[in-house]
């Protein structure tokens, strides 16, 4: 029997997989390379993404953010450290 988190987590899986799983194996290869590339696993990083009203572009997207690298103190990163 699964315990609550683990039934939890295979139901967001199943929810992300509905699309073409390629999508999210090119998303998560590029991120990684990403946090290589900037030294984010040092630095701290988030990987974010929003969905209805918290959205201010209608698609589905995402945000690697870091405080390490916010330009200023509008700038999304520095407000998720």
């Amino acid at each position: 029997m699964m315990d609550r988190s683990s039934l939890l987590k295979n139901k967001l899986l199943a929810l992300l997989l509905g699309s073409d799983p390629a999508v999210y194996t090119a998303l998560f290869q590029l991120v990684n390379h990403l946090i290589q590339d900037f030294n984010l696993a040092q630095r701290g990083y988030r990987l974010i993404t929003n969905g209805g009203p918290y959205q201010s572009i209608p698609i589905w997207h995402w945000h690697l953010v870091s405080k390490a690298f916010s330009q200023d103190s509008a700038d999304p990163g520095g407000s998720y450290g």
